[in-house]
């Protein structure tokens, strides 16, 4: 998986969508981060915003966790009777005019490792609406997300959304 130092501009959709996009929870086995329990409230609001994320591409595969050592399954996650596979989806949350990346990842790497993503993050996730919602779309294009939308980036590259030119 792509590592990014969290509250960095995420490059990984692209230089143009770079321009919107925070990165938070991009880990790989040789990261710094914070270690330290989240709040009841915030992990809740994580994991309903993981039960149907808004994807601007779908993934052709997943990620393993690199900060484990000698699980190989694709990551898990049991949180209150409902478990949900972890790895191929990202989480993108609005807040003041960026949008937060985290990885699906990221709610694995809280429960199993400890880790403790920025302060401004978990408020944005508590604040965010349901992503399935028009007030979700809404911040999101308030946010600069138009330019994760498939007909911005294939214009970007000179396509119409077909791919033709």
């Amino acid at each position: 998986m792509a590592v990014f130092k969290d509250l960095s501009p995420l490059t990984y959709f692209g230089k143009g969508a770079a321009e919107v996009l925070v990165a938070v929870g991009w880990l790989g086995r040789n990261s710094a981060f914070t270690r330290s329990d989240v709040d009841f409230a915030f992990m809740t609001a994580l994991v309903t915003h993981l039960q149907s994320p808004w994807q601007p591409v779908a993934a052709g595969g997943f990620h393993r966790c690199e900060l484990c050592r000698l699980n190989e399954a694709p990551p898990s996650l049991l949180y209150q009777g409902t478990r949900f596979f972890l790895g191929s989806s990202n989480l993108f949350i609005p807040n003041d005019g960026k949008i937060f990346c985290a990885p699906s990842l990221s709610a694995h790497s809280i429960d199993a490792h400890d880790y403790r993503p920025p302060g401004i993050f978990m408020q944005a996730v508590l604040a965010c609406p349901p992503m399935t919602s028009m007030a979700y779309r809404k911040r999101l294009l308030a946010c600069g997300g138009g330019q994760l939308l498939p007909s911005r980036r294939a214009a970007e590259r000179g396509k119409n959304v077909d791919g033709e030119g």
